[in-house]
């Protein structure tokens, strides 16, 4: 190899070395670019379940609270005037969460009651279901369920 080719070829070679250097200082840029992005949407993502998961566990408590304020059981459109924002369909999911039933009683109208405090109630409707009393005062429009199917 010539003087002069020898040149050439380092030349060429120093170029690509360059080139890939750049090229691996560009992608680790735009790598930690992409790194810090993920990170920032994962923190932003964390936030907005820590604040949905306070925001649940407050609903809770605070149906707790007004559930357990001396009354065995609540309408739902009491519970519903105090819970406001919500569905019904959604309302009745957070009540069943905090621990609450639901008790249907006079033209199907609904009470709602933490279940911890109604163990009393509930014995009681055990005992007229077992005299064959029944337990709700159902409208026209409402249909108890009969897992026996001894009413239907």
């Amino acid at each position: 190899m010539e003087d002069g080719d020898w040149i050439k070829f380092m030349g060429v070679f120093i170029s690509a070395l360059i080139s890939a250097l750049i090229a691996l200082i560009v992608s680790r840029r735009n790598s930690d670019a992409a790194e810090n992005r993920f990170k920032t949407e994962l923190e932003q993502a964390e936030r907005k379940l820590r604040s949905e998961f306070a925001l649940e566990h407050s609903l809770e408590n605070a149906i707790q609270t007004l559930m357990s304020k001396g009354f065995a059981l609540r309408s739902f459109s009491l519970i519903r005037h105090h819970i406001r924002g919500f569905e019904d369909d959604e309302l009745k999911q957070l009540l069943v969460k905090s621990g609450c039933i639901c008790f249907k009683v006079i033209k199907g109208k609904e009470y709602w009651g933490l279940l911890s405090e109604n163990d009393p109630l509930l014995k009681e409707r055990q005992a007229m279901e077992r005299k064959g009393m029944r337990f709700y005062d159902l409208s026209s429009e409402d249909v108890e369920s009969d897992p026996d199917g001894a009413n239907a």
